[in-house]
């Protein structure tokens, strides 16, 4: 039997890590499954619950290792609904892994790329390297910065030389103004530390080979477009429940300023976010239209500015549910550049990517967004966003997804090998 070390160490990986295992639970059947949930950034959201909840589902058991604010409200949550769900330290970690990796049994590590994993990370992947057990890697979004669908391929001479050098000055001006004498290095898992990789197509493929080693990359698609998350969503007691009338659902995905860095240096600097949420609200007032509108935030925003932003509209609130769940009870979504709308395109809701694209934006993602490519319509300025609305309430569109090398099936029965 196959044995699975789910390692979530941030917000982003619960969804991603949840597709990846009900997708193997379809394809290979009786799977055994630990996820281990070690949330290392400082999260500006409030609740996980609906994530931690499509994890549990798919685990055999879950166990939080670490501590946060965030972490202690999942690990209730989830201690009145789940059975097998613990609370460990770093000592039992190792033990609780010893002894769910049988060695007559195939065991594998699942685990995202990128930096920012935290020191759990570098356990875990000794852990595997002495055990010899293999490590299935993946990316918890399609734009992750340097190795994402908007990330220009090494291959690509003069694109990738200006890329690099712009992204040479950036780091450059973040080493002159920081305070700090030493910066902390970011821990992460790397391509070439994983046995697979989890690529999305097979121009992700290009962008990510130079640094995947020996690692073999594997097309996948990506994994919140698998046959079987579809069918955990719509198992979902947040859809089958969620009250539907005549108003007009709208779920907004929004980006913001992470505290702790300069306003220049986010996607979205809060002087835009201010601009595009009253965009955005003035123009459903003026739709005629009874309409609702919930928010969810990036995982790392600040929350607060935010809340101060909708605090006297009675019909605007902030969610914290799974981008899916939120796709599937909306009639209307938009975005202020969020890998999420492959969620609300997926499902057939009319998707609005509305944002102005900054001198940052264009550093981290040369190639600009790839979300209209795949069905979003796309807005840069207000007369724009106001046209691709006046659209979806008057001719009542349905979004068309334009990804079929995203929603390709998988095979793993590699895993087995």
């Amino acid at each position: 039997m196959l044995n699975i070390v789910n390692f979530v160490p941030k917000v982003q990986a619960l969804d991603k890590s949840a597709a990846t295992l009900a997708e193997i639970r379809r394809q290979l059947g009786p799977v055994r499954v630990l996820s281990v949930i070690g949330l290392t950034e400082k999260h500006q959201i409030e609740r996980i619950d609906s994530l931690v909840e499509l994890v549990a589902r798919v685990s055999d058991k879950v166990v939080f290792v670490g501590h946060s604010t965030l972490q202690d409200s999942a690990f209730y949550f989830l201690q009145e609904t789940v059975a097998n769900v613990e609370r460990i330290d770093e000592i039992a970690l190792v033990e609780a892994i010893e002894s769910f990796c049988r060695p007559a049994g195939q065991n594998v590590y699942l685990m995202p790329v990128g930096s920012g994993n935290g020191e759990f990370n570098d356990q875990l992947v000794r852990k595997a390297k002495s055990a010899e057990i293999p490590i299935l890697g993946y990316f918890k979004s399609l734009h992750d910065e340097g190795m994402g669908l908007s990330t220009l391929p090494e291959s690509t001479s003069e694109g990738g030389g200006l890329y690099h050098g712009v992204r040479q000055i950036f780091r450059q001006l973040r080493h002159d103004v920081s305070s700090a004498s030493v910066i902390k290095k970011d821990r992460g898992l790397t391509p070439v530390q994983c046995n697979w990789l989890m690529v999305f197509n097979a121009s992700h493929a290009q962008t990510v080979i130079a640094k995947a080693g020996k690692a073999r990359c594997v097309e996948t698609g990506y994994q919140l477009l698998f046959p079987a998350w579809r069918d955990l969503v719509a198992q979902s007691p947040y859809c089958r429940t969620y009250p539907r009338g005549t108003r007009l659902e709208v779920v907004l995905f929004t980006r913001g300023e992470t505290p702790g860095r300069p306003p220049e240096e986010n996607v979205v600097p809060h002087a835009n976010l201010v601009r595009l949420l009253d965009d955005i609200v003035s123009a459903l007032d003026d739709s005629g239209r009874d309409w609702h509108l919930r928010i969810k935030p990036h995982p790392i925003q600040d929350v607060g500015f935010l809340r101060r932003l909708i605090e006297d509209r009675a019909n605007v609130e902030i969610v914290y549910e799974a981008p899916a769940l939120l796709a599937v009870t909306a009639d209307l979504a938009i975005s202020t550049y969020s890998s999420t709308v492959v969620d609300t395109i997926a499902f057939g809701v009319p998707t609005i990517e509305y944002f102005f694209e900054t001198p940052f934006f264009r550093a981290k993602h040369p190639t600009g967004s790839p979300f209209p490519a795949l069905g979003a319509m796309e807005a840069r300025t207000n007369a724009e966003f106001l046209r691709c609305l006046q659209n979806v309430l008057t001719n009542s569109l349905k979004s068309t997804p334009k990804f079929p090398d995203l929603a390709k099936q998988p095979n793993f029965k590699f895993l087995t090998n």
